[in-house]
């Protein structure tokens, strides 16, 4: 039924983009960190035409396409499309929705709150060091996916290049006093917000 397919759509999505998932929809029982590889960008594209196929069999079933089916439809076309045209593969944005940011923010998310205690300030803290560990994978996938975009010829918009590597050119470090917390945390020092 229609009504079953967000959910199923949503699970089977978070579990290939958990980044996205942390960050916008607030998931935090997902594991790991998104695969931005040639090879993850093709697998969620993979699913949407799946997900597509299976939306346009139940839209059938239905006696009018509802706004729900429509609203859906139009999302899946679109996520097909930007993986077509090799966006996916050259996404660099300076703003939340990039990768890389996307990837930070799965880290802090995943950070214990103010007044966590017990088992879930442990759980918390063995989810950061996860998510974590898993960044040099992530990170690597996210170049190879960047080299083989400009290998097409399909670059980034300058002005994008230019805003996400200035912090770089300036000296500047994503060490910020949070990640030094963090990852005193992680190591063993546990590290409370204060």
């Amino acid at each position: 039924m229609i009504e079953d397919f967000p959910d199923r759509l949503l699970c089977d999505m978070a579990r290939l983009d958990p980044c996205t998932a942390v960050v916008e929809a607030g998931e935090q029982d997902v594991d790991g960190l998104t695969d931005y590889s040639p090879e993850g960008h093709q697998a969620r594209a993979d699913l949407a035409v799946r997900a597509l196929r299976e939306l346009e069999i139940l839209g059938d079933a239905l006696p009018a396409a509802t706004p729900l089916h429509a609203h859906l439809a139009e999302r899946l076309h679109t996520r097909i499309a930007f993986h077509d045209a090799g966006d996916d593969l050259r996404e660099l944005h300076a703003a939340a929705t990039g990768p890389l940011q996307l990837i930070r923010q799965a880290v802090e998310a995943a950070v214990p709150g103010r007044g966590a205690e017990g088992a879930v300030f442990e759980e918390g803290w063995a989810r950061v060091g996860a998510r974590l560990a898993a960044i040099p994978a992530a990170l690597d996938g996210y170049a190879r996916s960047l080299l083989l975009a400009a290998e097409r010829g399909n670059l980034p918009a300058r002005r994008q290049v230019e805003l996400v590597t200035q912090p770089a050119a300036n000296g500047s470090t994503t060490m910020s006093p949070w990640w030094i917390a963090t990852a005193r945390g992680v190591s063993g020092r546990r590290c409370r917000p204060q």
